[in-house]
């Protein structure tokens, strides 16, 4: 007999024969959810589990039960032998919200020495549309901000949504990547302010825009998504306030340091933020230590040395590892003697933060340094193989040179995707170590053609049997991909034709992954920035850009535009015999012709059937069959088109398809 189960944590009566209580009514309706063999949560059982590896769900949405006060966002257990309801299976069973992601990063430390600030925050945030954590780089604001908005999230029924900002640097890039964040889609009738407000609309929601201080220009964005959305609530944390209107600024100052009247008393100095922090984060470096009279000098000199600023506290602390807070302190106190104030036009902290670095820095061998200034290069993270193919000179150890600046906390790994990151401000210095290198080219060329490889296996992906896994490893690296398109777009104006013509085949690449995740503008400016580049008549990369280009203008309304930029891409892939474009070409025409509704499109279609088959390309061919089965529609001959479309299908089907079977099955 299969069974359903619906699981919520509260608070419940216990009586001499049964247990009552709300949490007994909410774990009883979200039950009426699950399927027979399913196992459905609630947000306040996931928030117990959602920790753990062991243990996957699938997000279903917020939805608001009945008799129950507020919306619950449920989730289904995915497991085997465990039954994960279709979405569609849950209409009626409760009112869908259509909210905002509840996205917040789970912490991996425990949250000190702010409980008087949280305090302070909750209330503010409460009484404020706009609150802006301020201070220096590395003081804690994301980390404070997190917590905050984890605590008052029940107040947000529509949701709490975390954006950050930390890969952003240009004002005007930050409503596209708010958008991105909410899932805001490009549409050339609307504005992406626009789709941000319309989704958010009268919604109690909350925004944590994290990073700001990388586009504080765009503080008008924010003031005028704060009037047209009435209920909405913005935490930012940034270094600097955002000066609108309405706006409560909190600066966050470094943790409060021993008084000197507590002198080395170990119970007043416990009591301190900064060595309570230093003191945790030192236990996770070496098992076992604790503070004691022996080296509470040495420790109590060692935060006072680095101000109480966390970052500077967590990097010292890891240290701890190899040396003893004596030996520590002595290192530390040479380094800032050494290595002499930063700018005068920086606030103290912020040199304070610089000097930690360099002493970090200063521990490394040779080959670390290298490894890690050639980091910089990486946005959003990379992986072990990508490590090798960008940083790695021949022969180099790079796995033990890795270890070390993971150790040196200067590098972040996430364990459970093996993926290797820098904490912007420890990137920001490696970029700056990079410049000063005189490498920064050559490094920045090995990364864009890494990366160009990469679209063209995602290409592969997409345009065979992999289209989830390609969607999935794209989206992972859409900052790595932007970035090597902006060097080599850089490089060609420059002069460089090795890296036009990358650039070119790159944005042809894309063309099914730009397409999937709907940035069609996005597609065509990229790819028209190339080809604008492009003065030679007759390359493959040319063809190709010239096939992404114009889907980008099909899916706009541009149809005419379109055929011209693809009849341009078939002559040039006839003349070089360049098999894949050869095929995609024909197809694309007959789309364009589709668009304006003129059957004699067919023209094309055939020539694309007959090409993809014979050169055995069989995700072109679904492709080429669905178009005429369409085209065949338009015509009024629906027997052959049902014939087309249903061959189109099984090809689709096979691949996994969706986008295309979608299509096929529509028509």
């Amino acid at each position: 007999m299969h069974t359903s189960i619906g699981i919520h944590v509260g608070e419940v009566i216990v009586d001499a024969n049964d247990l009552v209580g709300d949490a007994v009514n909410v774990a009883s309706r979200i039950e009426s959810f699950a399927v027979p063999g399913g196992v459905m949560l609630s947000d306040a059982a996931y928030d117990q589990i959602r920790n753990r590896s062991d243990v996957s769900v699938v997000a279903l949405g917020r939805f608001r039960l009945k008799n129950v006060g507020r919306p619950y966002e449920l989730f289904a257990v995915d497991a085997e032998g465990v039954v994960v309801p279709d979405p569609r299976a849950l209409e009626g069973k409760g009112e869908h919200y259509a909210s905002l992601p509840s996205n917040l990063p789970a912490p991996e430390t425990l949250l000190l020495g702010r409980r008087d600030e949280m305090d302070a925050l909750i209330e503010l945030v409460r009484a404020h549309r706009v609150v802006t954590l301020t201070g220096t780089g590395g003081v804690g604001k994301t980390r404070l901000a997190i917590e905050l908005a984890r605590l008052i999230s029940p107040e947000f029924l529509d949701g709490v949504a975390f954006v950050s900002l930390s890969e952003v640097s240009e004002p005007e890039a930050f409503v596209p990547e708010l958008a991105a964040a909410l899932d805001v889609k490009e549409s050339e009738e609307r504005s992406f302010g626009d789709g941000v407000a319309t989704l958010i609309g009268d919604k109690h929601a909350l925004l944590l825009l994290d990073n700001l201080e990388q586009v504080v220009g765009a503080a008008p964005d924010v003031a005028k998504l704060v009037e047209r959305c009435p209920n909405l609530h913005v935490i930012a944390t940034s270094r600097a306030p955002l000066r609108i209107a309405g706006e409560c600024e909190f600066p966050l100052e470094t943790l409060d340091l021993p008084s000197e009247s507590d002198g080395l008393v170990l119970s007043s100095i416990l009591a301190s933020p900064a060595i309570g922090l230093f003191v945790d984060r030192g236990r996770n470096a070496r098992a076992g230590f604790e503070l004691t009279e022996d080296n509470a000098e040495a420790v109590v000199g060692i935060c006072r040395r680095l101000d109480g600023l966390p970052l500077a506290l967590e990097l010292a602390a890891s240290r701890l590892r190899l040396l003893s807070p004596h030996v520590l302190f002595e290192r530390l106190s040479h380094a800032l003697d050494a290595l002499g104030p930063g700018p005068r036009d920086t606030p103290e902290r912020q040199q304070t933060l610089r000097a930690t670095v360099d002493w970090s820095f200063s521990l490394l061998g040779e080959a670390e340094q290298r490894l890690f200034r050639r980091m910089a290069v990486f946005v959003g993270g990379c992986w072990l193989d990508d490590l090798e193919a960008v940083c790695a000179d021949s022969g180099d150890p790079l796995l033990d040179q890795l270890a070390s600046l993971v150790d040196h906390a200067l590098v972040r790994v996430d364990l459970r995707r093996d993926r290797f990151s820098m904490l912007q401000t420890i990137s920001a210095y490696a970029d700056e170590l990079l410049a000063a290198s005189g490498e920064s080219g050559s490094i920045s060329m090995r990364h864009a053609r890494r990366f160009v490889a990469l679209t063209e296996e995602l290409r592969g992906d997409m345009e065979g049997d992999g289209l989830v896994r390609g969607l999935e490893r794209g989206i992972v690296e859409d900052a790595n991909v932007r970035a090597s398109l902006d060097f080599l777009l850089t490089a060609a104006r420059a002069g460089d034709e090795d890296a036009l013509e990358r650039g070119l085949q790159a944005c042809g690449n894309l063309l099914i992954y730009w397409h999937v995740r709907g940035q069609n503008l996005s597609a065509r400016e990229r790819a028209n920035a190339f080809l604008g580049e492009d003065h030679k008549a007759s390359s493959l990369g040319r063809s190709q850009a010239l096939l992404t280009s114009g889907l980008a203008l099909w899916m706009l309304g541009k149809f005419d535009e379109a055929i011209v930029e693809w009849t341009e891409a078939h002559e040039i892939a006839t003349a070089l015999d360049a098999t894949r474009e050869r095929c995609m070409a024909p197809s694309l025409l007959g789309l364009g012709f589709l668009g304006k509704g003129d059957s004699t499109g067919r023209i094309w279609t055939k020539e694309g059937i007959e090409r993809s088959h014979s050169a055995g390309f069989p995700w072109a061919e679904g492709l080429a069959r669905m178009v005429d089965g369409l085209l065949l529609m338009l015509a009024g001959d629906l027997d052959a088109a049902s014939e087309q479309l249903t061959a189109a299908l099984t090809i689709q089907k096979r691949l996994g398809d969706h986008d295309g079977a979608g299509v096929s099955l529509s028509g």
